[in-house]
């Protein structure tokens, strides 16, 4: 028998049950309501009206509707009897009443209850409903994998990132993403196998790479290594490979799963950037000025060992110390104490940009020493000022407070360079000391063409402004052990000591007609006043 079969055959018993209850409870409820029915006999208020009205119906009666007439007060008079009992006895209506309710009660609860397995159905019929179930649930599965592995597909190929799927069993590599074009090869050429991968490492790193492998798929850990993989033309690329193994319950390793990064651009760029930094701490440490690089609070992250000398202080104790402290008190070139706003620190964060060279003091152990010093602004990643470096020179010529006027007495009013005097002093003590350690000097003079003619034709305060923005363009180009002087009107002269190089002045020529060759700036006026050069070494 079919399950369609039996659920018929359960539904029409539901309706059964349900029409009579119906039936009780109506028919309970309609003798309940019903009046009062005449009987023939037994149901009337006296026998003797009861029998009148009896005779006198059967003497107008037709003779040949007597025996109809017996039959039909037969019945008249059974039923009669039924109701007169019934209504005699309402608690039998009652009960009939409420066996419909509760028959109403059955058959609603078999109704509602959760359909079962009909012990009838047939074992082939169970196993056919089985197998439909199971197809659909295995289409469904394999619809949705199949959108995976293409969602999966289109993923791998937009990436940078080279995806893989390693079968250590079977020794074979699934590649997912840009691999053979970042390698150099045609479509699906690179190796598909884990032997033709491992070929394909530089040979000294063949066996770092295999071993972290074996020790990731025991179990040890995710795999995480650069090396060196060489593309078809023989070059290499430094690759980042990050993956881990799969085990299934028995703890059998299934496959190896992960991702391949060509970092040789990062690699090459953070290499460029440490061998930059260790030239520049290099020259720092061997240059003649003490190097100083201070954080926006003024701490101290950085001092070369003529810093140390000239602070009198050890690594540890600059390094994290306040540029100017109780140790190393910092004034002005007459030994006054500077305001907040004039410590160096203070001028290169208000200006922004390098900073001329300044005459300072600072009281250190108990003397004072002075140097000339010159700042500029650090800037981090986002271009936000982090800091400042300083260089200081020391200028052993001011030894107590009374040269102080007469050293100031050497300074170029206007330009704030070293006057004849002073560059005639420089010039002789350069060329002692030369002789003395066999290093090369180079004597550079230079004049403004034609400045004359602005000072004459734009007034003397524009001719001063030129002036003194030429001078702060020598001084840029300078080292702080070179000399820039104005030695009249418009004529400079450059004293370049300790030259290492044959062609070094030939550099500095160079670079001073190319910046004084640029026009000058003054309020709305572009001025051209190009330097004519004479050299000598």
């Amino acid at each position: 028998m079919t399950r369609t079969k039996i659920d018929s055959r359960r539904s029409n018993s539901f309706s059964a049950i349900w029409v009579l209850g119906f039936l009780l409870i109506f028919g309970a409820r309609a003798l309940l309501a019903a009046p009062p029915t005449a009987t023939r006999k037994s149901n009337v208020a006296t026998p003797r009206s009861g029998a009148k009205k009896v005779a006198a119906s059967a003497k107008n009666a037709s003779k040949a509707k007597t025996v109809n007439k017996n039959a039909a007060l037969r019945a008249v008079d059974s039923q009669s009897t039924l109701t007169a009992f019934l209504r005699a006895r309402p608690q039998l209506a009652l009960f009939a009443g409420a066996l419909g309710a509760l028959a109403l009660a059955v058959g609603l609860a078999a109704a509602t209850r959760p359909h079962r397995a009909h012990s009838e159905e047939s074992p082939v019929l169970q196993e056919a409903d089985e197998v439909a179930r199971l197809q659909i649930s295995l289409d469904y599965e394999r619809a949705s994998r199949k959108e995976h592995e293409e969602m999966f597909w289109k993923m791998a190929m937009d990436s940078q990132d080279i995806l893989f799927v390693m079968s250590p069993r079977l020794g074979t590599v699934e590649w997912y993403g840009p691999i053979d074009a970042s390698l150099g090869y045609s479509l699906n050429s690179f190796p598909r196998t884990v032997e033709g991968w491992a070929e394909n490492i530089h040979p000294q790193e063949t066996e770092n790479v295999v071993a972290a492998y074996t020790r990731s798929c025991r179990g040890e850990g995710p795999l995480n290594i650069e090396y060196s993989i060489r593309r078809r033309n023989g070059t290499y690329r430094e690759w980042s490979h990050r993956g881990r193994p799969l085990f299934d319950e028995r703890h059998n390793l299934v496959s190896f799963i992960g991702s391949c990064t060509d970092v040789t651009e990062r690699n090459q760029t953070q290499r460029q950037l440490r061998e930059n930094e260790e030239l520049l701490a290099h020259m720092a440490q061997i240059s003649d000025n003490a190097i100083l690089i201070c954080d926006l609070k003024g701490e101290i992250t950085f001092a070369n060992r003529t810093a140390q000398t000239l602070f009198c202080a050890s690594p540890e104790e600059l390094l994290g110390a306040p540029y100017s402290s109780e140790k190393w008190q910092f004034g002005d070139a007459r030994g006054a104490p500077l305001p907040t706003e004039e410590m160096p620190l203070s001028r290169v964060l208000r200006a922004g940009n390098d900073n001329e060279a300044i005459e300072y003091s600072m009281e250190r152990g108990g003397e004072t020493v002075w140097f000339s010093l010159r700042g500029a602004p650090l800037h981090n990643d986002q271009n936000e000022v982090g800091g400042a470096i300083f260089s200081l020179l020391e200028k052993p010529e001011f030894q107590t407070h009374e040269n102080v006027a007469a050293w100031q007495n050497l300074r170029d009013p206007l330009t704030g360079l070293a006057n004849r005097a002073l560059f005639h002093d420089r010039l002789e003590h350069a060329l002692l000391r030369a002789e003395r350690t066999k290093t090369r000097v180079a004597l550079l003079s230079l004049d403004l063409d034609d400045f004359s003619v602005v000072n004459e034709s734009l007034g003397r305060e524009i001719g001063d402004e030129v002036l003194r923005t030429a001078a702060r363009r020598l001084s840029d180009l300078l080292r702080a052990s070179d000399t820039a002087a104005r030695l009249s009107r418009d004529e400079f002269a450059i004293l370049l000591e300790n030259i290492p190089q044959q062609d070094s002045a030939q550099i500095i020529v160079d670079r001073v007609l190319e910046t004084l060759t640029q026009p000058f700036i003054v309020g709305e006026q572009r001025i051209f006043a190009p330097p004519r050069i004479g050299a000598a070494q």
